[in-house]
């Protein structure tokens, strides 16, 4: 199985099913004893989150097409704000917002510890910084030279309050 990039989706998987006698559907010897067919995708949303997506129709055609839908709808997103070119402060404190509703089901101490680390690890200055460069297309070089001052994901752990992003 592949890596699939946010937004994109696998090989569809389409087979024959038919009812054995033990009454489970299993996958029909040939197209012509099939009662329904089942069709099956992995996607990976633009949340990161990679599913399974499986549909069932009385006709292949109709399988694949209900299939299709369920990839439009879910690559859509019901109420997607967040998007791939959202630039990524105003992504963080929108997703801040999300988990401090009620229903977001994690707790206050969860809630505290997650806005604490996203307002200590973001000063004020790295702010500004990171908004203008965040919001237009950078490459990769200019983008490693932008975050020169920002700790190194492979240091170790330590129980100290973490550093600052930017040091001037």
């Amino acid at each position: 199985m592949r890596n699939l990039a946010l937004g994109e989706s696998g090989d569809v998987s389409v087979t024959a099913q038919y009812k054995n006698s033990a009454g489970r559907w299993v996958a029909a010897p040939r197209p012509q004893k099939a009662t329904r067919w089942k069709a099956q995708v992995y996607v990976r949303g633009h949340d990161g989150v990679r599913q399974e997506i499986v549909r069932f129709g009385r006709t292949r055609r109709e399988a694949e097409a209900s299939l299709e839908a369920a990839v439009a709808a879910v690559l859509r997103g019901a109420d997607a704000v967040i998007n791939p070119t959202m630039p990524l402060l105003e992504a963080g404190e929108y997703w801040l917002e999300q988990i401090a509703r009620p229903d977001s089901g994690l707790s206050a101490r969860t809630i505290a510890d997650y806005s604490w680390t996203w307002q200590s690890t973001l000063t004020p200055r790295r702010r500004r910084c990171a908004v203008s460069h965040s919001s237009k297309r950078m490459t990769p070089s200019a983008c490693a030279a932008s975050c020169s001052g920002w700790p190194r994901h492979t240091a170790p752990r330590r129980r100290r309050r973490p550093r600052a992003f930017c040091t001037a």
